[in-house]
Protein backbone atom coordinates (compact mmCIF):
# COMPACT_ATOMS: atom_id res chain seq x y z
CA UNK A 1 0.00 0.00 0.00
CA UNK A 2 2.66 2.45 0.39
CA UNK A 3 4.19 1.58 -2.61
CA UNK A 4 0.98 2.83 -4.18
CA UNK A 5 0.69 5.66 -2.43
CA UNK A 6 4.21 6.55 -3.06
CA UNK A 7 3.82 6.14 -6.74
CA UNK A 8 0.43 8.55 -6.82
CA UNK A 9 1.98 10.80 -4.82
CA UNK A 10 4.70 11.12 -7.06
CA UNK A 11 2.30 11.37 -9.84
CA UNK A 12 0.97 14.46 -9.07
CA UNK A 13 3.95 16.07 -7.82
CA UNK A 14 5.40 15.60 -11.38
CA UNK A 15 1.88 16.96 -12.64
CA UNK A 16 2.79 20.38 -10.74
CA UNK A 17 5.92 20.69 -12.30
CA UNK A 18 5.59 19.25 -15.91
CA UNK A 19 2.02 21.59 -16.28
CA UNK A 20 4.35 24.39 -15.17
CA UNK A 21 6.31 24.15 -18.02
CA UNK A 22 4.40 22.73 -20.57
CA UNK A 23 1.23 24.26 -21.11
CA UNK A 24 -0.10 21.50 -23.33
CA UNK A 25 0.25 18.61 -20.47
CA UNK A 26 -2.97 17.77 -19.12
CA UNK A 27 -1.69 18.73 -15.61
CA UNK A 28 -5.43 18.65 -13.80
CA UNK A 29 -6.17 15.26 -15.65
CA UNK A 30 -3.41 13.75 -14.23
CA UNK A 31 -3.69 15.26 -10.37
CA UNK A 32 -7.43 14.20 -10.44
CA UNK A 33 -6.47 10.89 -11.21
CA UNK A 34 -3.75 10.73 -8.72
CA UNK A 35 -5.73 12.18 -6.26
CA UNK A 36 -8.24 9.51 -6.93
CA UNK A 37 -6.34 7.05 -6.00
CA UNK A 38 -4.82 8.52 -2.63
CA UNK A 39 -8.27 8.76 -1.37
CA UNK A 40 -8.68 12.58 -1.69
CA UNK A 41 -12.32 12.41 -3.85
CA UNK A 42 -12.76 16.13 -3.01
CA UNK A 43 -9.78 16.96 -4.60
CA UNK A 44 -9.92 14.93 -7.21
CA UNK A 45 -13.26 15.60 -8.38
CA UNK A 46 -12.04 19.52 -8.38
CA UNK A 47 -9.41 18.95 -10.89
CA UNK A 48 -11.17 16.87 -13.16
CA UNK A 49 -14.12 19.33 -13.64
CA UNK A 50 -11.46 22.18 -13.83
CA UNK A 51 -9.98 20.04 -16.59
CA UNK A 52 -13.70 19.39 -17.95
CA UNK A 53 -14.49 23.34 -18.11
CA UNK A 54 -11.19 24.05 -19.76
CA UNK A 55 -11.13 20.99 -22.57
CA UNK A 56 -14.98 20.35 -22.70
CA UNK A 57 -13.96 18.84 -26.21
CA UNK A 58 -9.96 17.59 -25.59
CA UNK A 59 -8.77 14.19 -26.40
CA UNK A 60 -9.08 13.26 -22.29
CA UNK A 61 -12.61 14.64 -22.16
CA UNK A 62 -13.91 10.69 -22.23
CA UNK A 63 -11.27 9.83 -19.79
CA UNK A 64 -11.99 12.47 -17.10
CA UNK A 65 -15.83 11.86 -17.26
CA UNK A 66 -15.35 8.09 -16.72
CA UNK A 67 -13.07 8.71 -13.80
CA UNK A 68 -15.46 11.61 -12.37
CA UNK A 69 -18.40 8.46 -12.27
Amino acid sequence: EARERGKWGWLFRKSEEIGAVDPKYPADLARGIALLHLGETRGSVAALQKHLAEHPDGPYTLRARNHLA
